[in-house]
């Protein structure tokens, strides 16, 4: 009788090249309303050794209230020389200047897996921007990216500038910094919450390790015995 052999050695060489850090925020503070002077909330990431591979964002805002509009947001990441812009007035356009007026959102945004920009999310889900959610806008976005002026300047036609894309390379550690601002007067957000995926290469010794388990486990595949019927 054969023994199958197991995914042991894949997994392992698979794991020694990348590892994930999940760091997650409890803020539960207002959004101040009609302000562009927001809210900046500085985080700082401890020790985790090794430059960024790949970053994903996640965000919760809540309403305190009616008339707390997606449309009325806007909010930028910044660490270090990396920057991006994660929403940006969603929903803005020539013909309704104010945006979307769904409230509240707890979503991932991540520019690695070719999801759909958090700018238009009525677009994708509904397929025309005047159809309401009836709830939380949830799922996994791409960045907002479109770095204009968003009382003034940004449009549905304004191109996206940044990404997570700028924080490659990047050492994961150090200070963080979320800015979230409410930019028309009607109904107050509060920031719920923030976090962090932060995907860095794997420390040396770790790889070493997975590759010596993986070299031990076909030595011992070529030296056992025979089994099974003669």
């Amino acid at each position: 009788m054969k023994v199958p052999i197991p995914f042991l050695g894949i997994t392992a060489g698979a794991m020694c090249l990348h590892g994930q850090a999940l760091v997650q925020y409890q803020v539960g503070k207002p959004i101040p309303d009609g302000n562009s002077s927001g809210l900046a909330d500085q985080q700082v990431v401890p020790s985790l050794p090794g430059r960024i591979v790949d970053l994903n964002v996640t965000l919760g805002i809540s309403g305190i209230g009616a008339g707390a509009y997606n449309g009325d947001l806007y909010a930028t990441l910044q660490h270090e020389s990396g920057f991006v812009v994660l929403l940006n007035r969603s929903g803005r356009r020539t013909d309704n200047l104010l945006g979307y007026g769904d409230s509240e959102l707890d979503v991932t945004l991540d520019d690695s897996v070719m999801a759909p920009p958090i700018s238009s999310y009525r677009l994708t889900l509904n397929g025309d921007h005047t159809i309401p959610l009836g709830g939380p806008l949830t799922g996994t976005w791409s960045t907002d990216g479109r770095n204009e002026d968003p009382d003034q300047v940004v449009l549905e036609a304004s191109l996206p500038r940044t990404g997570l894309s700028a924080f490659v390379g990047l050492p994961a550690e150090g200070d963080w910094t979320l800015f979230v601002a409410d930019l028309d007067m009607g109904g107050e957000a509060r920031l719920d919450s923030w976090g962090l995926q932060i995907t860095v290469p794997e420390p040396a010794h770790v790889g070493w390790a997975a590759g010596t388990v993986l070299v031990l486990w076909r030595v011992w595949l070529r030296r056992r015995p025979a089994s099974g019927k003669q």
